[in-house]
């Protein structure tokens, strides 16, 4: 599973102490969830998170979690403080090198 918010670059260069701060909320927000579903970080690459799972349904249903959870929190928040995010999912066989996935 890879997450990636929308716009995050546009918001670093607009602010960047806000773009930090809506970054560890988003974390604060996915990490539990990821975790909920067995699932492991395999690294952070900026504002993008990437993730295995041991089944693809915990990805399906992690996903499902995150996106449920962020509109909830969007209904409430600023325009500004929205956290949008795509997530992508691939259900096939990977390749483990060292501590990466390919």
């Amino acid at each position: 599973m890879f997450t990636d918010i929308v716009g995050y670059s546009a918001m670093i260069n607009k602010d960047q102490t806000h773009a930090l701060n809506l970054l560890v909320t988003h974390d604060k927000i996915i990490e539990p969830i990821i975790a909920n579903y067995k699932g492991k970080i395999i690294k952070k690459i900026g504002d993008a998170i990437f993730a295995e799972f041991p089944t693809p349904i915990g990805s399906i249903n992690t996903a499902i979690d995150v996106q449920s959870e962020l509109v909830s929190r969007n209904s409430i928040s600023e325009v500004n403080d929205k956290i949008i995010i795509r997530i992508g999912l691939h259900m096939g066989q990977v390749i483990r090198k060292d501590d990466d996935l390919f």
